[in-house]
């Protein structure tokens, strides 16, 4: 038994990737076999959680320090094509010709794209912060790096690992059922066999029965 002052209270995601290598007695099943099967046959209210979060695939990939990045450079683009605008060559339309609309064009332009940069950075706010609390609840830190590149892609080697799992749960169960309906079959047919050789041996043993008394009758006529 585990002594009170070490039990856990929970354990790292990366604990999930190991199910697969703890194995039984036989070598055959993981830990995440029996899991599997627990919840199938247990809690069947929570056997399709990993098709719930098949949409975590597309977000897997995603480098959220190249996301950040991303988004600060278009914002930085925007800005330096803004400050070019006033304080560029662009801004002395003593040197553009009196019918350009240069100026005017891209100042819309520059408004828009200034409004969709504010929106990104807003939004990347918004999701970062996000991420951030569900890290934390995971007991995850956001600060680290690679802990926050490979956050959903933990989930996602768990849940192609669980899918497996079931896929392997169901073929071995499927193949049981097969050897015990062969196994009765084999009973019965044994069962079979031996009321119709005990049904035989009756019947013999009532033939040589009627034998003996003719030839006993016929001994006696001759006497």
């Amino acid at each position: 038994m585990i002594d009170d002052s070490k039990l856990a209270l929970g354990f790292k995601l990366s604990t999930l990737q190991r199910l697969r290598f703890l194995k039984d007695s036989s070598n055959q099943y993981s830990l995440l076999h029996y899991i599997e099967k627990t919840v199938r046959r247990h809690f069947p209210e929570y056997k399709d959680f990993a098709d719930e979060l098949s949409n975590i695939k597309k977000v897997s990939t995603i480098s959220v320090d190249e996301l950040e990045k991303s988004v600060n450079d278009f914002d930085s683009l925007v800005s330096n094509c803004a400050k070019q605008i006033e304080n560029g060559a662009l801004s002395d339309e003593s040197k553009l010709h009196p019918d350009d609309k240069i100026i005017e064009y891209v100042s819309k332009v520059i408004i828009k794209a200034e409004k969709r940069a504010m929106a990104l950075k807003v939004h990347l706010s918004s999701v970062l912060g996000t991420m951030n609390d569900t890290m934390e609840y995971y007991a995850e830190s956001f600060s680290e790096t690679d802990s926050k590149n490979s956050f959903f892609m933990k989930f996602l080697v768990f849940i192609n690992e669980y899918k497996k799992a079931y896929q392997e749960n169901i073929r071995n169960e499927e193949e049981e059922r097969n050897q015990e309906r062969k196994k009765q079959a084999l009973q019965n047919m044994t069962i079979k066999t031996e009321v119709n050789n005990t049904v035989d041996n009756d019947i013999m043993e009532h033939l040589l029965g009627r034998l003996r008394e003719k030839k006993l009758l016929d001994s006696r006529k001759l006497a």
